[in-house]
């Protein structure tokens, strides 16, 4: 009996599995702060840091916004740098926000509250200013607040002309002899959040770091980011892939989504 031709046959597929990840996001980092006089303006604070492990499910995805870097203070006025914007990432039913670092303070100015707070700017005369305090990142109700660390109070501007400690940024929250903080390496090797320096000058090089401060102007501070890895070999799509150690990472340095398919 005549039998018809199949143009189907059978196929082996690799189903797709749940995946464990580990993720850190940080805000923007805030800008300096400007002077009009000899003293300077304050580092803008290091966006606020935070860092966890889930498993997604297969097919799962993460929404991810990164939060855009502080402006420092361009002009030759008594300007506080702009705050860092937030970094989020949407995952599991939960989104995670971490603010953008305060920008830091004018010539005898606070630093502005933010992620970790700006700076104080120094001041000749009068009461030093102090430094912006640290604002907690938010969620959904069940997860805890206090889970969201990694942020601290700007450090307060010194009575002395042409110096100013910079906001102590986010990461472990310590700080050097200059008030400056030293940011928090992860998983990857790489330190992120550093504080901005209150009479450095310097653009910040770390992602969510806060710009420094100079005489009559401040740098801007640099963008968040969101780094994701996994164990193993690449599985999942989304930002810039890379490999290193037997881990694979995804980083975001622009919105984009994460996906588990």
């Amino acid at each position: 009996m005549f039998q018809p031709f199949s143009f189907f046959r059978e196929q082996t597929y690799s189903p797709i599995s749940s995946l464990s990840i580990e993720f850190l996001i940080i805000g923007g980092g805030g800008g300096g702060g400007g002077s009009s006089a000899q003293e300077n303006g304050g580092g803008g604070g290091a966006g606020r840091l935070y860092t966890a492990s889930l498993t997604l499910d297969a097919y799962a995805t993460a929404s991810i916004t990164i939060g855009a870097s502080g402006s420092g203070a361009i002009t030759q006025n008594d300007d506080p740098g702009g705050n860092g914007g937030d970094s989020t990432i949407a995952v599991n039913n939960v989104l995670y926000t971490m603010p953008g670092g305060g920008g830091g303070g004018a010539r005898g100015q606070a630093g502005l509250a933010g992620g970790s707070g700006g700076g104080g700017g120094s001041y000749s005369t009068g009461t030093a200013p102090g430094g912006g305090t640290n604002v907690s990142g938010n969620s959904v109700p069940q997860v805890s607040p206090a889970a969201f660390g990694f942020g601290v109070k700007g450090d307060t501007g010194k009575n002395t002309p042409s110096i100013a400690n910079g906001g102590v940024g986010g990461g472990a929250g310590m700080s050097n002899a200059n008030g400056q903080s030293t940011g928090y390496t992860w998983l990857d090797g790489v330190t992120y959040g550093e504080g901005g320096l209150g009479n450095g000058g310097a653009a910040a090089t770390t992602y969510g770091g806060g710009g420094s401060a100079n005489i009559r102007t401040g740098a801007n501070g640099k963008a968040g980011v969101v780094v994701i890895r996994y164990s193993g070999s690449q599985r999942a799509s989304g930002g810039t892939v890379t490999s290193s150690g037997g881990y694979t990472y995804h980083t975001f340095t622009s919105n984009g989504t994460f996906s588990n398919s």
